[in-house]
């Protein structure tokens, strides 16, 4: 994830009009991607977690 998420950030560092729009939009949308994943595991993580531990995260 680190790898993909510094490749990202350098291809972004490119001047828009070399990318090009749709290879813009692609890295956009597979960020966009990223965080739903991220966040969908997040959640499902505190889910499965017993209480107590679910209130310790969620307090840290």
């Amino acid at each position: 994830m680190i790898d993909f998420q510094a490749a990202e950030r350098k291809r972004f560092e490119e001047p828009a009009s070399e990318i090009g729009l749709e290879p813009l939009c692609a890295m956009i949308n597979n960020n966009l991607r990223c965080y739903d994943l991220a966040m969908e595991l997040s959640s499902s993580t505190l889910e499965a977690l017993p209480q107590s531990y679910a209130e310790q995260v969620m307090l840290s």
